[in-house]
């Protein structure tokens, strides 16, 4: 896992890549993070482009696999930051060909190169893992921006008038004072109600973000063309003619598979382990040789709360269960609270997940500990029907099937507001009911319509009269509905959260955390693979039991896993947040977000001073990170 940045000149440019700019961007701190291990840059002998790398050394750790990588005659160049785990299969396949120098042992990069060469920008089909990468390609005078299927690796770009500046880290780009530090209001808008802004666009209005599974192309004149190269019901696997039991071992296989794939390394790798069932799975596939010990590494938190509950216990059964070597860090609350300010400067951009602190200490608890590789088990919630609110919402999505008139609608939406508060989810489902659109907006649906209509200012409110975030909704179902015109209530809830909260909020929260502490994290439950087998699966077999969360996916690891862990109440990932919000670091947040607030024009006073006073935590989270970020990025 490395870092990458680049520019590119459009013919209407005259200038030229000044190298030392160029080395600039890569070297600020965040990216010499993401690469501590060495940096390189290449510049084409007409100036018009430029990449850099900084670099983490995972998989072959020679000299000669450094980046940026040319091929022979320098008319083919890779800034690439990522694995691929099927490198040596692909490698295979060129050397049957016999066209191709090889100066790398088993460099992945260098096989993206080559199967550029052989295959065009369609060998990201080939591709198995996580990546994000810039290929120039000189003879066709084209720049190709890729990013993986399922956004694991973040790729940030500016396209100023007359040229392309890209990187993984905001803050290289940031670095380029040609980029204007304005923030995008709409992005804003979104925000608030998603805990991030919704690719393409970020809270920078001059910097955008490539969405997943997407290459972007770029010719001397600019913009050549975006295209989304897959999609995840586009990829089914066939599995009609078989039973429950054979696709539960199929599962099992495809989990073997992955896992044993993603532990490919030159450098020591280790495991994630929170106790529940997919971290466990993962630790106990990791685990599968036996002379092996497998380091694994769990977070708790010192909490006086009582409804907080931490599951280094369940860890800890677990890691004895597989022999492993065993690492607990139990993170005390002023950690936390003293980390949030340099957090946000990691992240980029404000991601409302206060997972971020906890993602962060278990990460640099592995890199204390000699491990630059960790594996983790994000994904099986979203691809296994693991949120009991998706089990809730399926009632309220049956109501929308029936054919109801629209002035009817309207009156029950306009009767929910004498029941409800109008900043509850119950009136924002029956707003969307009344519209007629979908109810489910993903799973982190925080501010609703109208409680963003109260707590924005006059201007703000003005500027978006006509606007609502159903257009960011509206993009992926229709691509939804065009794809799976029959596709389930479950169906739409696992697609919008693998396109949007996936790449959008939990992965970069992944990959900057790690990367924080440069440390590479994997995530073999999002290999697409596993993913387009656990999307295929009907859902009559994959919710049998309808009351039963991940249903097929206990079935299938019934012997494989401790029942204590495989049925137990699922906890998540808990945080003491009723720890958090009291005495100095309370009077803390409320300074901060009134300072923020006091200083802009985007809100009502009135409405944020509520929503301080009141119990809603992740408004008051999504508030502060909102504030942390712009004091940050526009303060200094």
């Amino acid at each position: 896992m490395c870092g990458i940045v680049g520019l590119f000149y459009f013919n209407n440019n005259e200038e030229i890549v000044d190298r030392t700019h160029l080395d600039k961007l890569r070297d600020v701190p965040s990216m010499i993070l993401r690469g501590p291990d060495g940096g390189d840059t290449w510049v084409s002998k007409n100036g018009k482009v430029g990449l850099a790398h900084r670099r983490l050394s995972i998989i072959d750790l020679s000299h000669n696999a450094k980046q940026p990588m040319t091929n022979k005659v320098e008319d083919i160049v890779l800034s690439f930051n990522g694995e691929i785990y099927n490198h040596k299969e692909i490698k295979k396949e060129l050397v049957k060909l016999n066209k191709y120098e090889w100066k790398t042992d088993h460099s992945d990069t260098e096989v993206i190169l080559h199967a550029y060469q052989e295959w065009g920008i369609k060998c990201v089909d080939k591709l198995r893992g996580m990546f994000a990468f810039a290929i120039w390609d000189g003879k066709l005078n084209e720049l190709f921006l890729v990013r993986d299927r399922l956004g694991i690796k973040p790729l940030y770009y500016t396209l100023l008038d007359d040229f392309l500046l890209f990187s993984s880290d905001l803050n290289a780009i940031l670095e380029d004072k040609r980029v204007v530090r304005e923030v995008d209001e709409k992005a804003m808008f979104n925000y608030l109600s998603f805990l991030t802004s919704p690719a393409p666009d970020t809270l920078f209005k001059d910097i955008k973000k490539l969405e997943n599974a997407t290459i972007l192309r770029f010719g001397l004149e600019g913009v050549i063309e975006k295209t989304r190269y897959w999609d995840i019901f586009e990829n089914k696997v066939d599995i009609k003619e078989l039973n429950e039991q054979e696709i539960c071992e199929l599962m099992v296989e495809e989990f073997k598979t992955s896992i044993k794939i993603h532990k490919e390394s030159d450098v020591p790798t280790g495991v994630f382990l929170s106790g529940g069932i997919d971290s466990s799975l993962n630790a106990k596939l990791f685990s599968d040789k036996k002379d092996e010990v497998v380091k694994t590494f769990t977070i708790a938190f010192d909490s006086t709360s009582a409804a907080h509950t931490n599951e280094d216990g369940f860890a800890k059964k677990m890691s004895d269960s597989i022999g492993a070597q065993h690492f607990v860090k139990t993170v005390k609350t002023d950690e936390i609270i003293n980390l949030l300010p340099k957090l946000i400067g990691y992240l980029g951009e404000p991601l409302a997940d206060p997972v971020s602190g906890a993602q962060y200490f278990v990460s640099k608890l592995a890199r204390d500990n000699g491990v630059t590789v960790c594996q983790l088990g994000e994904g099986m919630d979203e691809i296994y029907v693991g949120y009991s609110g998706w089990l809730r919402m399926q009632k309220y999505l049956k109501i929308t099937k029936f054919p109801v008139p629209k002035f009817l609608r309207n009156i029950l939406y306009y009767l929910s507001k004498k029941f409800y508060d109008k900043r509850s989810l119950q009136t924002e489902w029956l707003r969307r009911y009344a519209e007629g659109n979908i109810l489910f907006w993903g799973t982190n649906d925080i501010f609703t319509h109208e409680h963003k209509q109260l707590l924005f200012s006059e201007r703000i409110n003005k500027k978006f009269q006509n606007y609502n975030s159903w257009e960011v909704i509206k993009n992926h179902y229709n691509r939804f509905k065009k794809i799976k015109k029959n596709g389930s209530f479950y169906d739409w809830m696992g697609y919008l959260d693998l396109n949007m909260r996936f790449p959008d909020l939990l992965l970069p929260k992944v990959d900057k955390m790690g990367m924080a502490v440069s440390l590479e994290a994997r995530v073999p439950f999002l290999d697409h693979k596993v993913v387009e087998l656990a999307m295929s699966i009907p859902n009559e077999i994959k919710m049998k039991d309808p009351k039963v969360t991940k249903y097929l996916l206990k079935k299938s690891l019934e012997g494989m896993l401790p029942d204590e862990i495989l049925y137990r109440e699922k906890l998540g990932f808990m945080l003491p947040v009723n720890d958090w919000y009291k005495g100095d670091f309370k009077d803390s947040i409320r300074k901060e977000v009134l300072g923020f607030v006091n200083k802009v024009d985007y809100f009502n006073t009135k409405e944020i001073e509520l929503i301080l006073n009141g119990k809603n935590k992740v408004k008051i989270w999504t508030l502060y990170t909102l504030a942390l970020w712009w004091n940050n990025y526009f303060t200094k």
